[in-house]
């Protein structure tokens, strides 16, 4: 499992990452990152970082096959 801890991801480039079951705690920030073709499957995030991360996500993950959006469950 990664566990993810505040700040580690900010501006960071997870293009096509599989982030799938990630533990994301704190202040974690996204902010800055580029996400296209990110896997967030099962990852627990406050409302306001699943906010941000829907208002970039895109594309789909190359190995899962699962939307960006989809994982994030982006409205």
């Amino acid at each position: 499992m990664l566990y993810v801890d505040t700040d580690f991801f900010q501006q960071a480039n997870l293009t096509n990452a599989n982030l799938e079951g990630a533990l994301v705690t704190g202040n974690t920030s996204f902010k800055g990152s580029i996400i296209t073709g990110a896997d967030f499957t099962d990852v627990p995030f406050r409302e306001d970082q699943r906010e941000y991360l829907c208002k970039i996500a895109d594309g789909v993950n190359p190995t899962t096959g699962n939307a960006t959006r989809e994982t994030l469950l982006c409205n």
